[in-house]
C-alpha cells in the first residue's frame, strides 16, 4: 500500500486552494461531483468510505454498512495503517481502496458517502470537505470539536445539498419514538425539570513526564493531530505503543471533549428528542473535577452540568469513577412533568405522579441498525426531513455539552456549601449534588481537602454562536475567555474552509450552488 509521500505537496498544494483555505474557491467549478449524483438512487447500490479504523468504525460502521442492502465499502481510511489494515483483512474484498489521507478521497469518484468515526477534532474538516466533494456523510459524535465548526459543517451540508446525519443512534430506538409520541399527546402536562444522567467507570490513561512525540513507522502523527498543534503527547503507558495514542485523544482538549460531549450528549440529546425541544440551552454552568487519577488526561471524570431554559431546568450528570444506576439505567434521562414523567433511554417508561405506568413500557429496538438503515435510505430519496439525527437537530445538544466544558475550564475550586447556595432551587440538582458527594465519597474522595471546581453561568447567543455574557456580565476580558473555549486554531494546511456566500434564488427556487 502507499503512503503516499510523493504526491503529498502537489496535493496540498492543490487543496489548500480549493477546501482547506477557502479563498473564494470550492470544488463547484472543477466538474467535482460524486458518481452517485450521477445515476438513479434507487436503483444503484451506495459505495462508502470508512474513516477512522478504531473500534466504533471497524466494529458498527463495518458491520452496519454490511449488513444493510446494495450498500458497499469501497474505502477505508485511517493515519494509523495497521488498524486499517485490520480492517481490510476482515473485508475480504481486494478492490477496497485504503490511504491514510482522507484528502485521496476526495477525488474519488467510486466513493458516494463517508462514515466517518475519527477523532472528534476531524469531524468538521471531513465533513465539509466531504460536502465540498459532493459526498454525503454520517458522522459519528462529538459532531465538532468547537461550536463554529458545526454551524460550518451544517452549512456545508446546505450549500451542496448534501445528506449529513449525526451518531446519535439513540434516536432511532423504538422506545424513544413511543415515548416522543406519548409526550406530543400531552397527557404528561408541562415540563417541570429534566435530569439526565451517564454512568460509565473509565480507566487511567497514564501518564509520561516528560510528554513524548509517537514515531511508529505505520502511524502518520501528523496527519493524525490535523488541525491540532504537533505537541507531544502527556498520556500513555511504558512501554509506549501506537494503541497509547488512541487510548487518550477523548480526554486531551485539543483532540477530543472529555465524556460530557462523548457520552452525556446521547442522554441530554435524547431527553431533547423525546419532548421535542427546540434550541441550545440559554444559560450553562458546570461543576467538576479529574480524580484519582493522576494521568495525562485533562477533562474531567466528574462533570456536573447546569443547563437552563426558559420553561424549565435541565442537569446532566456524567461519572467517570465506578458508579451504580439510577432508576435501573447506567445512562438515562428523567423528564419530569406536571402530571407525571416518562423514564428511560434506548427503551422507556412513561409514569403518573403515584408511580404507576401510564401509556406504556416501550422496548429498545435496535438503534444502531436504525440510524444507519435511515441514512441509507435518505441518501437513496434526497429527502432530508426523513433524518433521524441531521444536524440541525442535534447541533443545540453539541453546543450545550461544549457550553458546559467551557464553564469547567473557567472554574475555580469550591466548597461543596457555596454550591449548594449557587444550586438551589435548581430542579433536581439540590439532591442530585447530594448523590455527588456520596459517590465521590465512596470513590475516596474527599472535596473538602480536595475540592470540586465551579464554573460561571455562561449565556449563550444561539443565534450569534457566541457566549454573550459571563455571570451575568458583559465584560470583554471573561467573555473573550469563555469564547475561547469554544473557538480553535487551526495548523496549516488542516484550515476550516470559510464561510459560504448566502445562497440565492434560481427558477424560483433556493440554489445550493
Amino acid at each position: 500500500m502507499s503512503k503516499h509521500r510523493p504526491t503529498r505537496i502537489k496535493r496540498r498544494d492543490f487543496l489548500k486552494g480549493t477546501l482547506a483555505a477557502g479563498a473564494g474557491l470550492t470544488l463547484a467549478g472543477t466538474g467535482l461531483r460524486s458518481a452517485f449524483a450521477q445515476r438513479s438512487p434507487a436503483a444503484e447500490e451506495i459505495r462508502v468510505a470508512i474513516v477512522g479504523c478504531g473500534s466504533r468504525g471497524s466494529g458498527t460502521l463495518v458491520s452496519q454498512a454490511q449488513g444493510a442492502a446494495d450498500v458497499r465499502i469501497v474505502a477505508l481510511c485511517d493515519p494509523d495503517q495497521d488498524r486499517m489494515d485490520s480492517v481490510y483483512a476482515g473485508l475480504g474484498d481486494p478492490t477496497v481502496v485504503r490511504t491514510q489521507d482522507v484528502r485521496d478521497l476526495l477525488t474519488n469518484d467510486d466513493v458516494d458517502a463517508f462514515l466517518v468515526a475519527s477523532p472528534t477534532h476531524w469531524h468538521a474538516l471531513q465533513t465539509t470537505w466531504a460536502c465540498q466533494a459532493r459526498k454525503d456523510v454520517l458522522c459519528e459524535k462529538p459532531i465538532s470539536h468547537n461550536i463554529l465548526e458545526s454551524r460550518r459543517m451544517l452549512e456545508y451540508a446546505n450549500h451542496y445539498s448534501r445528506i449529513v446525519q449525526v451518531g446519535t443512534q439513540r434516536r432511532a430506538a423504538y422506545g424513544a419514538g413511543q415515548a416522543r409520541q406519548f409526550f406530543e399527546g400531552g397527557t404528561l402536562g408541562a415540563i417541570q425539570w429534566i435530569h439526565c444522567w451517564w454512568f460509565s467507570a473509565r480507566s487511567s490513561v497514564g501518564l509520561q513526564d516528560p510528554p513524548w512525540t509517537p514515531n511508529f513507522p505505520t502511524f502518520d502523527f501528523d496527519l493524525y493531530m490535523g488541525r491540532a498543534p504537533l505537541d507531544p503527547l502527556s498520556w500513555g503507558t511504558t512501554p509506549l505503543t501506537v494503541s497509547d495514542v488512541h487510548a487518550g485523544w477523548h480526554w486531551n482538549w485539543q483532540l477530543g471533549n472529555g465524556d460530557m460531549s462523548n457520552l452525556g450528549i446521547h442522554v441530554f440529546d435524547q431527553a431533547r428528542f423525546v419532548c421535542d425541544i427546540a434550541g441550545a440551552p440559554t444559560r450553562v454552568r458546570c461543576v467538576g473535577n479529574r480524580y484519582n487519577f493522576n494521568d495525562g488526561g485533562q477533562t474531567p471524570n466528574v462533570q456536573f452540568t447546569l443547563m437552563e431554559y426558559p420553561d424549565f431546568p435541565v442537569v446532566v450528570e456524567n461519572r467517570g469513577l465506578p458508579s451504580s444506576s439510577l432508576y435501573g439505567y447506567a445512562r438515562g434521562f428523567r423528564i419530569q412533568c406536571a402530571n407525571g414523567y416518562i423514564i428511560g433511554f434506548e427503551d422507556a417508561t412513561a409514569y403518573d405522579n403515584a408511580d404507576s405506568v401510564i401509556g406504556g413500557t416501550w422496548g429498545a429496538g435496535d438503534p444502531n441498525t436504525g440510524l444507519f438503515s435511515n441514512f441509507f435510505d435518505v441518501v437513496r430519496s434526497r429527502d432530508k426531513a426523513s433524518l433521524i439525527a441531521p444536524l440541525d437537530a442535534v447541533n443545540p445538544s453539541n453546543d450545550g455539552c461544549l457550553l458546559g466544558n467551557a464553564s469547567y475550564r473557567m472554574g475555580t475550586a469550591t466548597d461543596k456549601n457555596t454550591i449548594r447556595t449557587a444550586i438551589a432551587g435548581f430542579g433536581a440538582a439540590p439532591d442530585r449534588f447530594e448523590d455527588v458527594l456520596l459517590h465521590l465519597a465512596a470513590n475516596s474522595v474527599d472535596v473538602d481537602t480536595n475540592p470540586l471546581l465551579m464554573g460561571p453561568w455562561l449565556t449563550f447567543d444561539e443565534s450569534a454562536a457566541e457566549i454573550a455574557q459571563v455571570d451575568g456580565s458583559t465584560d470583554a476580558g471573561p467573555v473573550a475567555t469563555a469564547n475561547g473555549y469554544i473557538s480553535d486554531t487551526y495548523r496549516s494546511p488542516y484550515l476550516l474552509p470559510d464561510a459560504l456566500p448566502p445562497m440565492r434564488v434560481r427558477d424560483g427556487a433556493w440554489a445550493a450552488y
